[in-house]
């Protein structure tokens, strides 16, 4: 299979996923970029609200999407973009499910693509302290850009695909997810499934820490198959989207164990939005985060989080 794939971003006005108000997309055919596209969204009028937390990431405003089109009219062109060929994004279960309330959201008629996801690739192929895009990027040699902004996040998660096949030493996308165990995405009329880590060790948790976390949820929502189910979550910074009781208990809701302190034990440690929103290599780091540094070089597992990739997973 030739090396082609169409990257994707969204960026959204408020929580909800459809809120959309810009979409990024670039297209690679045979490792190499051919064109790209990139339009502000003005998002359905039911979730048009930008909340302050979005606007501090992006720094997309209502008036600059006031004369911009909605999706539905922008989705005959993107699926025209697009083709036949698989997509790609960097935390692609966020992408995937922003275009998936707003295909429900307009009525339009469910796509049928495969997609990976450039975080997942990450996780399997490079050892780092955070996953977030600027990391993964200067882990890659992947020159900055502005982060978090659709089209220049779209270019960096094609960049990245075509780093990560280098480093693997594989020829095409396809190949180099089987060789680390990661599934294909699929999105058709009867389903939307992840694309995901699939080998051994996948979902490793001990049947006791489960019925323990199990134990504390409320009615038992827990999404066991979740990013957070059976993972032990610390935090650092101030968080501007929840104060630190409501994310802990957030945390127990989607099934993990939040921390008060980083330990070698800790799977996830999550930086408030007052340290800033992406977690940049260039940026001040708290004592906590330093921490988590010095146990990774022991051998710990620790991934640092921004507080939107949290948001996220939440």
């Amino acid at each position: 299979m030739t090396n082609s794939f169409i990257a994707i971003d969204f960026e959204t006005a408020n929580g909800f996923r459809g809120s959309v108000c810009e979409v990024g997309l670039v297209r690679i055919v045979d490792g190499a970029e051919t064109t790209a596209f990139t339009s502000l969204v003005k998002p359905h009028p039911d979730h048009a609200r930008f909340d302050g937390m979005n606007i501090s990431i992006h720094g997309i405003h209502p008036d600059d999407v006031a004369a911009s089109p909605e999706f539905d009219e922008l989705w005959p062109g993107i699926r025209e973009f697009v083709g036949d060929l698989p997509l790609v994004a960097h935390n692609a279960s966020f992408d995937m499910s922003a275009l998936r309330e707003l295909v429900y959201l307009y009525g339009l008629p469910i796509p049928t693509a495969t997609y990976f996801c450039t975080l997942v690739l990450s996780r399997r192929i490079l050892d780092l302290t955070s996953y977030s895009l600027p990391f993964v990027a200067r882990e890659l040699g992947i020159p900055d850009s502005v982060h978090h902004r659709a089209g220049s996040d779209a270019r960096c998660a094609s960049e990245v695909v075509l780093a990560l096949l280098a480093r693997a030493g594989q020829p095409d996308i396809d190949r180099l997810a089987t060789s680390v165990h990661v599934s294909a995405g699929r999105i058709d009329s009867s389903t939307w499934t992840g694309s995901r880590h699939t080998g051994p060790g996948a979902g490793d948790f001990s049947a006791t820490t489960i019925e323990l976390m199990r134990a504390a949820l409320v009615n038992g929502e827990a999404d066991e198959d979740g990013p957070l189910f059976g993972r032990k979550v610390a935090f650092t910074g101030g968080l501007s989207s929840m104060t630190r009781a409501e994310a802990a208990a957030k945390v127990l809701r989607a099934g993990g164990e939040p921390e008060v302190g980083v330990t070698k034990h800790t799977d996830f440690l999550v930086v408030g939005a007052e340290n800033g929103y992406t977690i940049n290599p260039t940026t001040a780091i708290t004592a906590k985060f330093q921490k988590a540094e010095a146990l990774r070089r022991k051998g710990s597992l620790i991934e640092v989080l921004d507080e939107l990739s949290f948001v996220r997973m939440l």
